[in-house]
């Protein structure tokens, strides 16, 4: 073992000698007169790396730093065992995280009913009713076909108080005197925004303009707008025909869906085929439902402030558009279930889980709405 004193040699400044070193190991200097250690030397000694050869070429490290070397294999060895640690149980912990996605829900097995507006068929046609089986396997879900053909918002929150449906899709907010009407049968409503649906105003290809203001839209299905000469002079002496689906919610969108002049058809179908065939007929509906009509135009619109945007780019959804409300004419679109301690509460739950997961919300922007989430 070696020891060392840190007095510099007063000649030539080597501050590393052996304990019987009686001159300096490079000018020969004689150390005899320099055997105090001082503070300074003692400073050098731990921020230098020492090291020398002896007179057997034998690498030889101050004893403190011997030790530092000596532990360097020990430290690297825990070090790589702590690291492997917090990786495995990183992983362990991600895997875990993963498995509590794919727990079956706790429902029973059953058969569920569900029912809403006909803007919603994109869904099912797109797979949400194969994804809610494989999200909750013990659920089989059948739609709940109202007798009177009402395939509407209206008649689905009935059915769904009246406890023909376990959930419902609902093109609107619901309304006051349905969390009335449930609260009077001690069950609770809950409504949970799944997408935004843009909403398209088209009319067929001979219509003599592919821009029309808010406000023109609106005085048109008002009835204060009746001829298109009355949008642009130089446009045909040519009758406006609006035509309205019977269950749509007009009242959400400020429009008058008892204009006397409306031609009135029961569903998105008919419609169309209407409009088609109409000289100067206008309507409107959800995008997903006319985005791919070969016969039929769809008007880009302007707020007033803003420039005239259309709800499609090309064949694809104006998502940023819809999105950030730059399209004027846009509504949510929600999921209702309730709370009546019942397995219709359960299924609810689960099937509001899914559709507003990453998987579920896959599905809604295949089907031609913006996800929310």
């Amino acid at each position: 073992m070696y020891t060392y004193k840190t007095t510099e040699c007063s000649k030539c400044g080597l501050n590393v000698h052996e304990q019987t070193a009686d001159s300096c190991e490079i000018c020969k200097t004689s150390l005899l007169d320099q055997q105090s250690t001082t503070k300074q030397g003692l400073n050098r000694l731990l921020t230098q790396k020492f090291k020398f050869t002896n007179s057997l070429s034998q690498t030889v490290y101050p004893p403190t730093l011997w030790r530092l070397n000596k532990a360097k294999p020990l430290f690297l060895s825990l070090l790589g065992f702590a690291l492997l640690f917090l990786l495995f149980n990183s992983r362990k912990l991600e895997k875990s995280a993963d498995s509590s996605k794919k727990i079956s829900p706790p429902v029973p097995t059953t058969v569920s009913s569900y029912g809403g507006d006909a803007i919603f068929a994109p869904l099912v046609a797109n797979g949400i009713n194969q994804g809610l089986k494989t999200f909750i396997p013990n659920l089989d879900l059948r739609y709940g076909k109202p007798l009177n053909q009402d395939y509407s918002s209206v008649k689905a929150i009935a059915m769904l108080i009246d406890g023909e449906l376990s959930f419902a899709y609902n093109a609107r907010p619901l309304m006051d005197q349905e969390f009335q009407k449930a609260k009077l049968r001690s069950i609770s409503l809950f409504q949970t925004p799944i997408a935004i649906d843009g909403i398209a105003v088209f009319s067929n290809l001979w219509t003599p303009t592919t821009k029309l203001t808010l406000e023109q839209v609106q005085k048109i299905f008002n009835g204060k707008i009746t001829n298109w000469q009355q949008i642009n002079r130089k446009f045909p002496n040519l009758p406006i025909r609006p035509v309205l689906i019977n269950h749509e919610n007009y009242k959400a969108l400020d429009f008058d869906n008892n204009l006397s002049t409306a031609i009135k058809v029961p569903t998105y179908t008919a419609g169309l085929k209407k409009v088609i065939n109409t000289p100067g007929a206008i309507s409107f509906g959800s995008l997903s439902l006319v985005k791919n009509q070969q016969l039929v135009k769809i008007f880009s619109v302007s707020d007033g402030n803003s420039p005239y945007i259309n709800p499609l780019l090309g064949s694809k959804i104006n998502t940023i558009a819809i999105r950030n409300g730059k399209y004027p004419l846009t509504r949510r679109l929600f999921i209702i279930t309730k709370g009546d301690n019942t397995v219709d509460q359960l299924v609810g739950t689960q099937v509001k889980q899914y559709i507003t997961s990453p998987d579920g919300q896959k599905i809604i922007k295949k089907s031609n709405f913006v996800p929310l989430y």
